[in-house]
């Protein structure tokens, strides 16, 4: 809190990683406290929100959420807080996460059998259904600021 530090304090001779490591809770907390009154709008916000435990709310679905509700959202957050279109875009998150169960090419699981032979879960088992395990899943998150 009280040392300006750039990027280049942690590239350069790593006084600024060694800084960094010696923080701990106790110093996060105090800081998010300091913060809470800020002169900058989206730190003092978003720390007193920490501090009084008004975390963001995340909504996981299988559609991307309508712009629309991105738009109220940031018109909300404009006006309760006077903020520019850039600073209210602070206090939302809206993205999407690709998972696949289970690719035999990046994460092979393998049984060893007694007699020392190695196979492929997806060869070994007639349980599996390896289609539906290799299956894409997309999901769309949306997190805001509660309150």
């Amino acid at each position: 809190m009280k040392n300006e530090t750039t990027i280049a304090d942690f590239e350069g001779n790593g006084e600024g990683l060694h800084h960094f490591s010696d923080l701990d809770d106790n110093d996060i907390w105090t800081s998010l406290k300091v913060w809470s009154s800020h002169p900058d709008k989206v730190l003092s916000v978003l720390s007193d929100s920490m501090v009084n435990r008004k975390l963001f709310k995340i909504e996981i679905t299988e559609e991307e959420p309508p712009e629309e509700k991105y738009e109220t959202m940031l018109k909300q957050y404009r006006e309760k807080y006077q903020l520019t279109p850039h600073e209210a875009a602070y206090f939302i998150v809206s993205d999407k996460v690709t998972t696949d169960m289970y690719s035999e090419k990046d994460d092979s699981i393998d049984i060893l059998y007694k007699n020392g032979m190695v196979k492929d879960i997806s060869k070994a088992s007639d349980m599996l259904n390896i289609e539906l395990l290799s299956k894409k899943v997309i999901k769309y998150y949306f997190a805001y600021l509660r309150g």
